[in-house]
């Protein structure tokens, strides 16, 4: 969201990112397949979107405003961010 001008613009700009991730442990057998707490998983578990133990949610908020405004000789500019 912003305004744009022949004097430069100014900007507020949003930034949201959300995940939840969970570390696969696991071994292998000697068919080289995956095996959780020394069995083969269902195909159930193998798709499921719950995350596993260890896990962690990531969350990054992010609101800055940006400036930039052109000075009278046309050349010079100066830029101003403020993150919140």
């Amino acid at each position: 969201m912003g305004l744009n001008r022949r004097w430069g613009f100014s900007h507020l700009i949003f930034s949201h990112f959300d995940q939840h991730i969970g570390m696969i442990e696991g071994d292998r057998n000697n068919a080289g397949q995956f095996t959780y707490d020394g069995e083969l998983p269902s195909s159930h578990f193998i798709k499921s979107r719950t995350p596993l133990d260890p896990n962690q949610r990531i969350k990054h908020l992010k609101i800055a405003l940006d400036n930039n405004f052109s000075l009278e000789n046309g050349e010079n500019y100066r830029t101003d961010r403020f993150p919140a």
